[in-house]
Formats: C-alpha cells, structure tokens, sequence
C-alpha cells in the first residue's frame, strides 16, 4: 500500500493565469513600451526570440518560486500593482480549486492507493470544491 500525499507540492507545480504573480508581470509587460517589451522578454526567456504567447507558456510552466523570484527581479511588487485584487483572489481560488480537483483524479486512477481511501476523500472534497467555485462565481 502506498502513503497518500496530498498536498505535497501541490498548489506549486505550475502557474495558472489567474495567479497574482503571472497577472503582475503580464500586465507590466503589456503596458511597457516596445524596448521595454524586449527587456522584459529576454530576462523570461533568454535565448530566441519571445512574444506575449511564448512568455504566457513560460509563465505557466513556473513554479511559485521561479515566478515570485522573477517578479522580484522585474521590479514588481504584487501587493502594490494595480491589479484588480477581487479578480486576481477569484483567480487563484478558481486555480486552486482545479488543482485540488486534478490531484483526486489522478489519486483515483492510480492503482497503488486504496480505493476507499480515495473515495472518501473525494467524497469529503466535492462538497469543499463545489462551495469555492460558488463562492467566486
């Protein structure tokens, strides 16, 4: 039997756009004139050629660390940039909510746990993952 870890990693592996760092630093890009475009593009990706889609892809495949680290070197403080603090908290609860969603579906397909341990924790999340979804609708 294998030891379910639930939330080890969890909310960390991949940005959503919903995050308050990825939305910082898409709208500090996308409010910077062309040469600060390129600045901007060539520290998130520094080798070829970046446009907005390329760094949205790279944004999203950062961790929490590589993104808050990034947004610290482009000089962005998250708490005092002009995003739209109710959008960005709906944002990420929504993000959480899917990746709390996407870990027990991955746990139920795995062969190695034991399935009433999964079922109830299904049972016991759904209620949870239905009441954050209303919350931010």
């Amino acid at each position: 039997m294998k030891p379910v870890k639930l939330f080890e990693d969890f909310a960390t592996n991949e940005m959503a756009k919903g995050d308050i760092y990825y939305t910082a630093i898409m709208k500090h890009y996308n409010d910077a004139t062309d040469s600060e475009k390129k600045k901007i593009a060539k520290v998130i990706i520094p080798v070829g050629k970046a446009d907005e889609k390329s760094i949205e892809n790279e944004l999203a495949e950062m961790d929490y660390k590589e993104i808050a680290d990034l947004a610290k070197e482009l000089g962005i403080n998250v708490h005092e940039s002009k995003i739209n603090e109710d959008a960005g908290t709906n944002g990420m609860i929504l993000d959480l909510v899917d990746q709390i969603q996407s870990v027990i579906n991955n746990l139920k397909k795995d062969k190695n746990l034991v399935k009433p341990e999964v079922d109830r924790l299904f049972t016991l999340s759904t209620p949870f993952v239905k009441a954050l979804h209303n919350l931010v609708k």
